[in-house]
């Protein structure tokens, strides 16, 4: 098998949820994805007590102080600090599509770093169809935040959401510092568009996500205005 045939099959053309939820729609379930903001400090009891907790990226470096310590799922995209990690055992959502990371300059590095971080957890692949349904809606670069709420309402489908630490908006905004809001260096189209990604996961409490129906019941400790 060629390296285009393996991506192939690893982003498509079935979306993801087809296929990690063959048998039909999974147990209720109170998801937690907790951002690195600064306003999920002091919900540890609240987040460690959810059915499965999502985290992002370096979060033992850069999220907030008492904001739990349990991660069932990990979100990132192969680099980070993970030299003072504290002890996982949970899976590895790759907030990328594999061609996006073999692409990278870096690429290779980064492919391997997955694989060798991983050793047996498993390892959730974003599909690139799931990807450029985020861009279609969202108009920009989704972050590794947006992205890791993507992937747990495609797989997941839970019956609560509950989102902390998601608070940038606009660089005029107290919290915008806690997340990156500057393009990529030479592209401008990486761009996260803060205020568009909040609005889509409000959406999710009037009963659509990305244009689609849901159930899922939204609560968003310190919810930022926008």
């Amino acid at each position: 098998m060629t390296t285009d045939e393996l991506i192939d099959l690893m982003e498509g053309p079935f979306p993801l949820a087809d296929i990690t939820n063959p048998l039909g729609e999974p147990p209720p379930m109170r998801v937690c994805i907790v951002g690195n903001g600064p306003s999920a400090e002091g919900h540890g009891a609240e987040i460690d007590a959810c059915d499965f907790v999502v985290r992002i990226k370096a979060w033992w470096v850069f999220a907030a102080k008492d904001a739990g310590s349990r991660c069932d799922a990990l979100a990132h995209y192969g680099w980070g600090n993970w030299e003072e990690r504290p002890a996982f055992d949970g899976e590895h959502w790759i907030t990328q599509t594999v061609s996006q990371i073999e692409n990278h300059p870096d690429g290779w590095k980064r492919l391997q770093f997955i694989t060798y971080t991983a050793e047996l957890r498993p390892i959730r692949w974003l599909p690139g169809p799931m990807w450029d349904r985020l861009v279609y809606h969202i108009g920009s670069h989704p972050s590794t935040g947006m992205v890791a709420v993507a992937i747990a309402m495609e797989t997941a489908r839970p019956d609560e959401l509950v989102l902390c630490g998601f608070d940038a908006t606009t660089e005029d905004a107290s919290f915008f510092g806690d997340a990156r809001g500057n393009a990529w260096p030479g592209d401008h189209g990486n761009h996260h568009d803060w205020v568009k990604e909040k609005l889509a996961l409000k959406g999710i409490r009037e009963g659509t996500w990305l244009g689609q129906p849901t159930k899922t019941k939204l609560e968003w400790i310190g919810e930022p205005v926008c």
